[in-house]
């Protein structure tokens, strides 16, 4: 009787961590990609150049003649140039082309960074063919 019982309470455990392990094992092979957010800051994008030429000097009234693009931008939102890594947008599933309108790529969209958008004399990094990407995740999601 006792040797009986015993099996069934060892039956149970290991029917249980079996369980366990599949909805585990669930979990792991249909988690979803986890969410970041940052930006390019080699070559720079536009919002994180803007920043890291002004973020320190954003008053000075100079930026209008010297960088007239990024002076319309932090006039437009200047939160957009300090949060430049929160330009985010998520569930694209490597459909940027069709999800993001036309002549809206530097803002991805975003209506609070609408002003990246706009036509005009932005600092430009001259790039060989050969170059690195450099993408600074923030919020160390994962990026």
């Amino acid at each position: 009787m006792l040797r009986s019982r015993n099996h069934r309470i060892r039956s149970l455990i290991l029917a249980f961590a079996a369980v366990v392990m599949a909805g585990a094992s669930a979990l792991f092979f249909t988690a979803q990609t986890a969410s970041a957010h940052g930006t390019a800051t080699s070559p720079p994008a536009r919002q994180y150049s803007c920043w890291e030429r002004w973020g320190a000097d954003h008053t000075n009234p100079g930026m209008a003649t010297e960088d007239p693009m990024c002076y319309q931008a932090f006039q437009a939102n200047a939160n957009a140039m300090w949060s430049w890594m929160s330009l985010l947008r998520e569930g694209m599933q490597g459909q940027h082309e069709q999800r993001i309108p036309d002549n809206q790529l530097c803002s991805g969209g975003n209506a609070g960074y609408a002003a990246l958008d706009e036509p005009g004399n932005w600092h430009t990094t001259s790039l060989s063919n050969n170059f690195t990407l450099h993408y600074e995740d923030q919020a160390t999601h994962g990026a």
